[in-house]
Formats: C-alpha cells, structure tokens, sequence
C-alpha cells in the first residue's frame, strides 16, 4: 500500500548532478516542497497551515517526472518511507528516516486506474439457480467407538 500526500506546489527545484559520499556514485536530486492541508485534531476541520510546507527528493529519472507541473498546481505525491542507521560523530547509532517520492500526478486526475470488473446485465447480477430441488449426498456415519483407544488417558471418567 503506498503512501500518498496531497498539496499544492509550493516550489521545484532544479536538477542537481550530486556524488555519494560512501560509495562515490553519482545521482541526480531534485527538491519539490508543497504546502500540505492538515486537520485541526480537535475539531477534524482542515486547517489551511502555510508552514506545513515537506521539501521531497525526486531521485534519478524521476526528476523528469517535475518538470510537467508548476507552482500553483495541487498534486498527490506516492512515497516510500525508508529508514537507515548511521553512527553519529560521538559513536551513537542513530537513524535517518526519509519520505521517498516516486510518482506524482495531479490531484482529482489520477492516473492508476481500479480493477474494474466487466458489467453485468441486471439480470445476470444475481447467481441463477435451477427450480428443481437438488438431493444432497448423506452424509457418512461416523464410526463409533465402544471402547477407548488404547493408549489414551481419558481426564473425565465416567
């Protein structure tokens, strides 16, 4: 199940050409923040919060992906949240958690479409069953026992 904010767009960012510090690869990042609808958590109204504003990071070929929207626009961005430990400069394991966007597309103009089943006609909405009566098998007897299993400790007895 993907996670998925909506918002308007507040600014995009240029695509910058950055290095991993690690591993020495190199990759593209480009920054998208948007001004996000909250809702009051007393009264459940939605509360316009122009410093809720997340900055997220479009990797790789997905920084494309920015380049059809404009600020002003209302979007719906699908993210991945990712987590990973570091060790901080006192020698303290701590961890980095990150929103990863990877499809954004214009809110009310969403692009994945539900299953859709084929339509049935009215009639065929309800399973049809014969009129006639079916005879059903009999079920099986059981086989009774007369007396108790050896080996078997009975914790009621009679």
């Amino acid at each position: 199940m993907a996670n998925t904010i909506i918002g308007q767009i507040a600014s995009i960012g240029p695509t910058q050409s950055l290095v991993a510090k690690n591993s020495g690869n190199s990759f593209q990042k480009r920054d998208i923040v948007i001004n996000v609808r909250r809702f009051d958590p007393n009264t459940g109204e939605p509360v316009t919060d122009w410093e809720n504003t997340p900055k997220l990071s479009f990797m790789g070929d997905k920084c494309r992906d920015l380049d059809r929207f404009q600020v002003g626009q209302m979007v719906v961005i699908s993210f991945d949240l990712q987590g990973r430990k570091y060790t901080t400069a006192n020698g303290e394991t701590d961890i980095i958690t990150e929103a990863r966007p990877y499809k954004i597309e214009l809110y009310g103009q969403r692009t994945s479409q539900p299953m859709v089943q084929p339509a049935v006609a009215p009639a065929q909405a309800q399973p049809q069953y014969p009129q006639q009566a079916h005879s059903m098998p009999q079920a099986q007897a059981q086989p009774q026992y007369t007396q108790q299993p050896q080996g078997f400790n009975n914790p009621f007895p009679d």
